[in-house]
């Protein structure tokens, strides 16, 4: 008999055939089995590894899928909101250019308006420098529409100066007329509506309210102004026996209202007494005023101007 061939561990492990007639024995035999093992060991700890990358893996999958719907549908929110901005600035857009097209029609009538005015005036002008004689106006008597005359207040270089009532509020108001008979230069007419211009644009207690200003059909200038009950400064002096702190309040009334004017740009050129109204302290009328409250009377004073055509 042949006598079988003994290898050892580190033959067999490394070798890829085996004679049918080779055997292990001893401690040949103990190192393949344990060299096995090992092997064993180490492939059951790779399955494993893999087997937890591929979880791994899935997991991340299935992150990745639950993203991407999250940002579908951020996409498709976006694009719907868009889409709604979209028709809200085309809404707002339309609305605008309907709004500035009904702003330039009103703008149109308003020149239109301004420009029939202005043709108006400029025929009343024409009829006063034409030294048109019109009816002096009397108690009882409509004029222009809105104001019924009650008397004469006074007459001035520049016109006549009536006490009537507003038919629109029911208070008494002054009406003062520019004169038609004396045939008014260019500068006298533009003293008239520089005049009314400056006491319009001066809101002090102290200084008579200009409320309305306009041209009759038949080409009368006129102002209608608040009425103040009162005297004269002058014809009030001599009535009343005025006193050191009287005088002193009445200086500091027709100080604020000059600065009030100033302040305005408005230089009253005529501070006569009699272009003062003293209102007393018992007035009960709407237009109520304080003791020795002296006020600018447009009626009977000169043009107040500008301060760059001031005269001294």
């Amino acid at each position: 008999m042949t006598a079988n061939r003994i290898l050892h561990a580190h033959d067999i492990l490394q070798a890829e055939t085996l004679a049918p007639d080779a055997t292990l024995q001893g401690v040949e035999l103990q190192r393949v089995f344990w060299a096995l093992r090992g092997m064993k060991k180490d492939l059951a700890r790779r399955e494993q590894f893999w087997a937890a990358t591929n979880d791994n893996l899935a997991a991340a999958y299935r992150t990745l899928e639950e993203r991407s719907e999250e940002l579908r549908k951020t996409r498709e929110a976006l694009l719907q909101l868009n889409l709604n901005l979209e028709q809200r600035v085309a809404k707002q857009v339309d609305e605008i250019i309907g709004r500035a097209r009904q702003i330039e029609a009103l703008n149109l009538q308003l020149q239109q308006r301004v420009h029939e005015r202005s043709r108006e005036l400029a025929a009343a002008l024409h009829r006063l420098a034409g030294d048109q004689r019109l009816r002096p106006l009397g108690a009882g008597d409509l004029f222009a529409g809105r104001t019924r005359i009650r008397r004469v207040l006074g007459r001035g270089g520049m016109g006549t100066v009536y006490l009537g009532d507003d038919l629109l509020t029911g208070l008494p108001v002054a009406i003062k007329l520019m004169h038609p008979g004396l045939g008014p230069d260019a500068a006298a007419l533009q003293r008239f509506f520089c005049e009314a211009a400056a006491a319009s644009a001066i809101s002090h207690p102290g200084v008579v309210k200009t409320l309305h200003v306009d041209v009759t059909t038949d080409g009368q200038l006129y102002q209608i102004m608040e009425y103040v009950d009162g005297l004269d400064l002058a014809t009030y002096a001599q009535q009343t026996a005025l006193s050191i702190p009287a005088c002193t309040r009445l200086a500091a009334t027709l100080a604020t209202a000059l600065a009030a004017a100033h302040a305005r740009g408005v230089v009253h050129r005529d501070h006569a007494r009699k272009n003062k109204i003293c209102s007393p302290s018992d007035d009960t009328a709407t237009h109520r005023r304080r003791t020795d409250h002296a006020h600018a009377l447009p009626a009977l004073a000169r043009t107040a101007q500008r301060p760059t055509h001031a005269q001294s």
